[in-house]
């Protein structure tokens, strides 16, 4: 096979792969003071998971679709976190 063939076998897939993007996971780990974080997904099987360490940090996990998961951890002082979740 050509490396021309290869690369474009390459592209296909990464623009395959693109177009039917689910099944993603986010992580956000924030140490200090006065941190915000935010995650938006959508679609089926999306994991989110946020880590606060410090005081006065907000997060906030918005996830549309079917079989998703978000978790927020937060140790300190004056902290806040919002998750949504729908269908």
């Amino acid at each position: 096979m050509s490396k021309s063939m290869v690369l474009a076998a390459v592209v296909s897939l990464a623009f395959a792969t693109a177009a039917f993007a689910q099944s993603n996971t986010a992580t956000t780990i924030q140490v200090g003071a006065f941190n915000n974080s935010a995650v938006s997904q959508s679609g089926a099987r999306n994991a989110a998971t946020t880590a606060q360490i410090g005081f006065v940090n907000n997060s906030y996990v918005g996830q549309s679709g079917y079989h998703n998961a978000a978790g927020v951890g937060q140790a300190g002082l004056v902290n806040n976190s919002i998750i949504t979740q729908r269908r």
